[in-house]
């Protein structure tokens, strides 16, 4: 598996217009948002690159525009500390704090609107790079964000504002700004160049459902699903499926849920090898349906499955958010024992890779374990660390569920030893 560090070169030479595309689900807490984040860093998906960085005070070589910058029409002016190697050494070491100060020292003597735009591209990768892979720098990850956004409202960037509001989003509800990233997705979808991209108002449904606005989530995923549809795009329209399946199972409507996930998998497969991971996702939600309508052993096959495409890729994320479900699915089925090793394996995994919303399905599962094993203080414990985790990132459905079970523990706890 390649390392972090690693990793982030790799994501930042990713094209950053996949980058709304399969990052939504959040099964660990019923909701999408957390998902959606670490997916992005695990598949590579973050702003453009900048060229190799040259020594401090050594002309810079221009930038190549990233996607979406048809707004960009001049070039960096040689002899500029653009791209300098001590903020790429910050980036690199992972102190984005030092970054973000050389990138905007740089920023308060960039002398055109070129250079700005491409100040304002680097504040971007400081903010993604800040809020995917360490939450302690959520501080740093949106005053890196409100910088870029501030150049791009100035120069009138629509195809930049268009890609970074929502990403100013996600990392403010994760630090429980939610008015912050409500504001964000309303100033984007003012804009032309969100109201055209399917993939956007995928992430605009997402976020909606966030929040639990789930008739909102619901009418700007079907939108995208017609988007993608009219252009006779099987890639986007499965994962438009996806997302609207992932819906239905949170609302419980689960042949409507199981209808379009089939779907969605049969399109993925038909896109072809470049689709595996995503359609594997696909049948973790799928798996969900299946769970939530009581049939526990076709899920855990479906579960199975998923879980041998993550396996063989090397993720070990993904590879905890499906051996918790699994664990669910063994529980269900009475193997108490399998549920246990599944779920402290599972959590163990996300801990490790920076998953912490999705720890919340393996510590509810840990909590179901220990009450059926009448460890009602064990149980009190995974139950509130879940429960956190679930109000931290917004998910009304797996909050509710959550306190139910706290509830009913609480009335277990009083009966009397049988």
């Amino acid at each position: 598996m390649e390392s972090e560090r690693t990793g982030h070169h790799r994501a930042a030479r990713a094209r950053a217009g996949r980058r709304g595309i399969a990052l939504l689900c959040l099964a660990a807490c019923g909701g999408f948002l957390y998902g959606t984040i670490r997916e992005r860093v695990t598949r590579g998906t973050t702003a453009p690159a900048a060229p190799p960085a040259p020594a401090h005070g050594v002309k810079a070589t221009p930038a190549a525009a990233p996607p979406g910058s048809g707004d960009l029409t001049g070039t960096a002016a040689a002899g500029t500390n653009l791209f300098t190697a001590p903020a790429a050494a910050a980036m690199e070491a992972g102190d984005y704090e030092a970054a973000l100060g050389r990138y905007r020292a740089d920023l308060a003597v960039a002398r055109t609107d070129a250079e700005r735009l491409a100040l304002a591209d680097k504040l971007r990768e400081v903010g993604l790079s800040a809020h995917m892979r360490d939450r302690g720098q959520g501080r740093v990850a949106l005053a890196a964000y409100e910088e870029a956004l501030t150049v791009y409202r100035a120069q009138a960037a629509g195809s930049r504002l268009a890609a970074a509001l929502p990403d100013l989003a996600d990392a403010a509800l994760i630090r429980g700004e939610r008015e912050m990233a409500k504001a964000a997705w309303d100033e984007a979808l003012t804009l032309p160049e969100t109201r055209k991209d399917a993939g956007l108002l995928a992430r605009a449904g997402s976020f909606r459902q966030a929040l639990g606005d789930y008739d909102g989530a619901e009418s700007v995923l079907k939108t995208a699903l017609a988007l993608h549809r009219a252009e006779h795009d099987d890639r986007g329209a499965g994962h438009a499926l996806r997302y609207l399946g992932a819906l239905n199972v949170e609302l419980r409507r689960y042949d409507t849920a199981k209808a379009q996930l089939a779907e969605s998998a049969r399109l993925l497969a038909k896109v072809g090898p470049t689709e595996a991971e995503t359609r594997a996702a696909v049948l973790g939600t799928w798996g969900d349906a299946l769970l939530g309508e009581g049939n526990a052993a076709g899920a855990e096959r479906l579960y199975r499955e998923g879980l041998a495409v993550w396996k063989a890729r090397g993720q070990a994320f993904w590879t905890g958010v499906f051996e918790a479900r699994m664990a669910d699915a063994a529980l269900s089925q009475g193997r108490l024992a399998e549920a246990k090793r599944l779920a402290e394996s599972g959590l163990r995994r996300l801990e490790q890779s920076n998953g912490p919303a999705r720890r919340a399905l393996p510590l509810r599962v840990l909590g179901d374990a220990a009450r059926a094993e009448g460890n009602f203080a064990k149980a009190e414990q995974y139950y509130r660390e879940s429960l956190a985790l679930c109000e931290e990132v917004g998910s009304p459905a797996a909050v509710a569920r959550l306190r139910t079970a706290l509830a009913d523990l609480a009335r277990d706890a009083k009966k009397p030893p049988r």
